[in-house]
């Protein structure tokens, strides 16, 4: 099951629809289910790593909360496929017998900043960088250094590439995993009344068991009627939203009968006659309810995939390009067809190219490092978005030297990334889409306020709209 839910085309698109992956695994739960969620994961973790790391310089600014480790080329390419960081002796690659606090344990050393790390990395071959957020199990000596002596597993680690972002080492879906499973929870409400039922919740606890220890927070959080009752309020609209796209995307297959809707999407695209192809998946999807907007997310999904390099870096401009050219030399661009189709309206097309156009000038000011004062006076929300898009880092200092991060200034600025910080990666192009949707949430996402009073406001204002769409748990109001 696993081999055939994560494998790839020769594309690079996935067989199956991610959504409908963790739908077939789950089933109706059970020990069944915790099987195939454990094989899902065990394939994501030895699921072959495209990597193309960049060359660990001196003077990299680094961000709070996380430590760094210092190593080369190939050894990040054996940390991927091993699946962790190895903890050596102190005599590892050197001809020392302790470390400089006399112990002899295991340990790998980290820094708490990558600024003068190179001095550090291995004498032969291409230094590179890793890091992690900082845990417990990071410790300090008492020379102040940073150390663990419990291996790291390679899936909470990013490194550095050479296009200045950050990229995870290694797949997980894990966090998807935990997601699916939380809404799936929500049958304990009785449908009757609208709150938790305690035999229902008994009954889905016993009966998923064995999921649930690979869960303990979601665990902690049906420990009882009371907690599982604030655990479901938190979840209800995203769930909601979540097993409405998994219906739209559904049947939207189902009618093509088609394993991927996005391959399905890019056949058609991709063939002499692309709007005669893609006005018949139109056709098609107008013959089930709710297949239409499958279709339309279908057609976005097959452009992020195709302007998402072999690095995993996604590209607004190629996006926005790949939507907005004429289709087989002088025919009418995608988004042309979806609007004259009905598959989006007027307005959701200018909104969407308008978000995008803001979007794009701020990755490439991002990526390219030039013009700081754009970044500063761009949305902040916007900004924090496409950062966490493509792997970049916001902090630090602006006009740092060549290479560093670009800032957005302020505790304001901090409550936006906290805000994107919340949404899952693989949620941020959906941010998008809804402000295509709501002219409302766009202007809110393309304001520039001049006062902390009104920022704060315009925050609490996107945080309310990000947890009604389901791209957001709800927790306590962001500080600002």
């Amino acid at each position: 099951f696993a081999g055939d839910a994560l494998a790839v085309k020769g594309t690079g698109a996935d067989r199956i629809v991610p959504e409908a992956v963790l739908e077939r695994a789950y089933g109706s739960g059970g020990v069944l289910a915790n099987r195939r969620f454990q094989d899902l994961e065990e394939a994501a973790k030895f699921a072959p790593a495209q990597l193309d790391p960049g060359k660990l310089e001196r003077g990299l600014v680094g961000t709070r909360g996380y430590v760094y480790h210092a190593t080369n080329a190939e050894r990040l390419e054996d940390i991927a496929k091993s699946g962790k960081l190895n903890i050596n002796k102190p005599s590892f690659g050197t001809d020392q017998r302790a470390w400089p606090d006399g112990s002899t344990e295991k340990r790998a050393y980290f820094s708490s900043s990558p600024e003068h790390l190179y001095q550090f990395a291995p004498e032969h071959g291409m230094p590179v960088v890793v890091r992690m957020k900082r845990t417990a199990d990071v410790k300090t000596e008492s020379t102040g250094d940073l150390f663990t002596s419990k291996p790291i597993d390679a899936r909470n680690l990013e490194y550095l590439g050479k296009d200045n972002a950050w990229h995870p080492l290694k797949r997980s879906i894990l966090p998807e995993q935990e997601e699916f499973l939380r809404a799936a929870s929500v049958a304990a409400i009785d449908p009757q009344t609208g709150v938790v039922n305690p035999r229902l919740l008994e009954g889905f606890k016993r009966k998923n068991a064995d999921l649930l220890e690979r869960f303990p927070s979601l665990k902690k959080d049906l420990s009882d009627a009371a907690s599982a009752e604030q655990a479901f309020r938190n979840v209800e609209t995203a769930s909601e939203t979540a097993t409405k796209a998994i219906r739209q995307h559904a049947a939207f297959s189902r009618v093509l009968k088609h394993e991927s809707p996005a391959d399905a999407v890019r056949e058609a695209l991709s063939s002499a006659y692309p709007q005669r192809e893609y006005l018949r998946l139109v056709k098609l999807a107008r013959t089930m309810d709710g297949a239409v907007p499958g279709l339309k997310a279908a057609t976005l999904d097959y452009a992020k995939r195709a302007s998402t390099g072999n690095t995993g870096v996604f590209s607004f401009e190629n996006y926005r390009h790949l939507l907005n050219r004429p289709t087989a030399g002088k025919g009418p661009s995608i988004l042309q067809t979806m609007k004259a189709s009905g598959v989006m309206s007027s307005g959701e097309v200018a909104r969407m190219d308008t978000i995008l156009r803001h979007a794009e000038v701020i990755q490439r000011t991002i990526t390219l490092r030039i013009n700081a004062g754009t970044l500063v006076d761009a949305p902040d929300m916007l900004s924090n978005l496409v950062a966490r898009l493509i792997g970049a880092n916001i902090g630090g200092a602006t006009g740092a030297a060549q290479g560093a991060p670009l800032v957005m200034a302020g505790a304001a600025s901090r409550a936006a990334q906290k805000i994107a910080d919340k949404i899952p990666t693989t949620k941020i192009m959906d941010v998008f889409i809804e402000a295509s949707n709501d002219p409302k949430f766009m202007a809110n996402l393309l304001e520039k306020p001049q006062t902390v009073k009104r920022k704060r406001e315009l925050h609490r204002q996107i945080n309310a709209f990000l947890l009604q769409a389901g791209l957001v748990e709800r927790e306590e109001s962001p500080g600002e």
